[in-house]
Parts: C-alpha cells; structure tokens; sequence
C-alpha cells in the first residue's frame, strides 16, 4: 500500500491511521518506526520523518478513546490500544 498523496509526499496521518486500524488490543504503537515509512514510499530526511511522525501519532492518536498514551523508557510516548 503506498502512503503518497497526489503531489508525492508522504502522508504521515494516513500511515498511522492505518497502523492504529490493523492492530490488536494490547498491541503497543511507538512513533519510532520512521525507517518502515522508507518501505512505503517515504522520500525524506530520517529527522524530517521523525517530526513529522511524531505530530502525526500526537494528532491522531493522543486523543481517540481506544488508545492510551504513556511515557515510554527510551523517551517520548508510546500508544496501548485498549
């Protein structure tokens, strides 16, 4: 499944929309997954991807009901789905 838009770029939201809908319950997501984007079509920089990542996880996922959003030991947040 490829992730770019019209234009080319990747799109960081329907990529973590479609990781939160294909995992199960207990299953732990962590916005450090940056090098999978590359697998899918992703043409930027490791530290763009990164931010671009993280705001993406924070906006989609931060407040949805079946997640929950916790401090994780290498730094950052991590989302449990419920």
């Amino acid at each position: 499944m490829s992730f770019t838009n019209r234009s080319g770029k990747f799109d960081y939201a329907a990529f973590v929309g479609s990781l939160a809908d294909n995992c199960n319950p207990g299953d732990i997501l962590s916005p450090r997954c940056s090098r999978e984007t590359y697998n899918h079509g992703n043409q930027d920089n490791l530290d763009t991807a990164n931010k671009k990542l993280r705001f993406a996880f924070e906006t989609r996922l931060a407040n949805r009901s079946e997640f929950k959003r916790k401090r994780s030991d290498a730094g950052g947040y991590e989302y449990l789905r419920l």
